[in-house]
């Protein structure tokens, strides 16, 4: 008897004979008995020992008492190469040749899911070679004469137990397999998980029908059907386009397919496999929230000081949001560019220290908060994700606290002096060198402290708009600035940096194509100036994209029927720092609002600084901020305490 028909089965497979010994295995069987099929057959092994049941399989011993398919019976086992198996085990009269009574056990291991998906795409290709066998068997059939008839009942009778056969087969896997034609139509075999995963029998249903195609979107799938079928590009190209999931409240479906082709190798039919993925999601979902805590928390170690500043920020910044949803609340015209302000905060801060939740939830009330024309109430929804802001980044704060102690430790007012402090103090000629210095220390701090964090964002925005960018060079970190003097600027400042990585950075194929290098190059430089009989610190940000194009700015004025004719072209590029303004036609998680540049002049503009840009189309842009110092140190430091 030639067994070859189930060497190509993912599920183990073993025949025994009325005796109990293995006659043959297939692959999957022999894998789980960690045996060369073929030394299992010779040394005529029975099922029982190479296979260590926990509980006693009555059947094995009573095998000539078989006389029709046994139930399912769900045991527990071990091997010498497979440890802590189940499986669910099936038994069934098999006449491989007159007189010769045999058993075919379908052994279902349970515990195999994965190894069953991975081996499925050889088991797909396995099923495309019966479907030819019989397509190979229905030619044949219409050549025979009436002469023949007795041939042809006998043909028609293989024919059917091979059809019987693969229905078996067919049902015996746990993903719903159908096919279908050129029309979608599909064919009447299908599989019987077909009725528990899609939850409907495919056979001479549309497949869009089946899959559960929105209406609107069915025009759409008609036209990828003919692609594929007219082989207008390579299946595999045009085999991702085709949906991949079938909407579902509770389950996650995932949907593959694959050809069938004619003897010209062409297409004739397609495979469709319906898997429910659902606990595999929930299990990929867990996993990226795990990695996700861990993230957050080595960020939180490895940047300490400068979360500690985020998370000052953001707990004042929840504050005057809330004041601002009181009076958005009381007057549905009042302005919302400050509201947006702090969630665009928010959102890059939570995004550089990886709390995404957060980051998602300020992106969605971003969405929520676009002014409206009439103005709208503010919804339930509004309040709800407000509310979601708040407990996630009190939670943050709590977290934090309790780790490293509270946020505005009172040691941040002791100022320690080492030996190399004192060595420089003594060697100073004049009290006032003295005096200089002890200032320095007790009020300032090198601007270093505050930009640690400015290469992480860099890189997560990278990766995020796939775009290659080499490490950001900084000049001069060691300039002293006013303690938390420009706390609050620096914690805006993350939206120049997406804004350069996403507007001004091209990608490494566009760089590529004018002749520059595929790393895009980002510096900040600072020193301390003084400008009109005031001590100010200046900040160069200089990227080497594609500038800031005047053009593209007056087509967004003309869009929003902007005056601006008067304006010349150095004075357009300028409204990229307005509210509501951006050249993005579409909004995405770094852009499309306009609200983050807007946040850095708002910070601006409360120190009493300016902007400068600098830009060559095609050749960089330069943000040039220049912030004075505050009126007096004793002044700042209250403020600080």
């Amino acid at each position: 008897m030639n067994y070859s028909l189930f060497d190509s089965l993912l599920e183990p497979v073993f025949v025994l004979n009325s005796e109990g010994h293995i006659v043959y295995c297939n692959e999957t069987a022999a894998t789980i008995c960690g045996v060369n099929p073929r030394k299992l057959v010779r040394m005529k092994t029975t099922l029982q020992q190479a296979i260590r049941f926990e509980d006693t399989f009555d059947y094995l011993t009573q095998l000539p008492t078989i006389s029709a398919e046994t139930p399912y019976k769900e045991i527990k086992f071990n091997t010498d190469s497979y440890e802590n198996g189940k499986a669910q085990i099936t038994i069934q009269p098999f006449q491989s040749k007159p007189d010769v009574n045999e058993y075919l056990v379908f052994f279902r291991d349970v515990t195999l899911e994965e190894r069953l998906q991975k081996k499925y795409r050889a088991e797909l290709e396995q099923k495309e070679s019966y479907i030819n066998e019989l397509q190979a068997a229905r030619n044949q059939l219409e050549i025979y004469n009436k002469d023949l008839e007795s041939i042809v009942r006998k043909r028609t009778a293989e024919i059917q137990d091979l059809n019987v056969l693969m229905k078996a087969l067919l049902d015996s896997l746990n993903q719903a397999f159908f096919v279908f034609d050129a029309q979608g139509v599909c064919a009447p075999l299908f599989s019987k998980a077909c009725l528990d995963i899609l939850e409907i029998a495919p056979n001479g249903q549309n497949i869009w029908d089946v899959i559960k195609i929105p209406p609107s979107k069915v025009e759409g799938f008609k036209n990828w059907l003919f692609t594929v079928f007219s082989e207008m590009l390579p299946f595999e190209d045009l085999k991702p386009l085709g949906p991949d999931k079938i909407p579902h409240s509770v389950k996650t479906i995932s949907l593959e397919y694959f050809p069938i082709r004619n003897e010209q190798n062409q297409i004739e039919k397609i495979v469709c496999v319906g898997s429910d993925v659902t606990n595999l999601v929930a299990a990929q979902t867990q996993a990226v929230n795990d990695r996700e805590k861990v993230q957050s928390i080595l960020k939180m170690i490895q940047n300490k000081k400068e979360l500690r500043l985020f998370l000052l920020e953001t707990k004042s910044q929840l504050g005057t949001l809330d004041a601002e949803f009181k009076k958005l609340k009381a007057d549905v015209t009042y302005s919302r560019d400050s509201i947006l302000r702090i969630l665009h905060t928010i959102k890059g801060g939570a995004a550089t220290f990886s709390y995404n939740h957060l980051k998602e939830s300020a992106h969605h009330l971003e969405e929520k908060m676009i002014p409206q024309d009439p103005p709208t109430p503010i919804s339930a929804e509004i309040v709800d994700l407000k509310n979601i802001i708040e407990m996630e980044s009190l939670s943050i704060i709590n977290f934090y606290t309790n780790v490293f102690g509270e946020l505005a430790p009172k040691d941040d007012e002791n100022v320690q002096l080492t030996q190399s402090d004192l060595d420089t103090i003594f060697r100073f000629q004049k009290i006032d060198e003295v005096k200089n210095f002890i200032e320095e220390k007790i009020y300032f701090q090198p601007v270093k402290n505050l930009v640690s964090q400015f290469p992480v964002v860099i890189e997560k925005t990278a990766l995020l708009l796939g775009k290659s960018i080499s490490p950001l060079v900084v000049k001069n970190d060691t300039t002293p600035i006013p303690h938390k003097a420009f706390d609050s600027f620096f914690n805006s400042f993350i939206h120049v940096l997406r804004n350069s990585v996403d507007h001004g950075i091209e990608t490494p194929k566009i760089r590529n194509t004018v002749g520059k290098s595929l790393n895009g190059t980002v510096s900040l430089d600072f020193q301390v100036i003084t400008q009109k009989n005031k001590k100010c610190l200046q900040i160069k940000y200089r990227d080497d994209g594609q500038g800031v194009n005047p053009a593209r700015i007056r087509a967004k004025l003309i869009q929003k029927k902007i005056a601006h004719a008067h304006l010349s072209d150095n004075e357009v590029i300028y409204y990229i720092f307005n509210p509501s303004f951006s050249t993005r036609d579409e909004v995405t998680e770094t852009s499309g609002r306009g609200v983050g540049l807007d946040a850095v002049k708002h910070e601006v503009d409360l120190l009493g600084g300016t902007i400068t840009i600098n830009t060559e189309l095609g050749q960089y842009t330069e943000f040039v901020f220049t912030l004075p110092y505050p009126e007096t140190q004793k002044t700042l430091i209250k403020k600080a305490a």
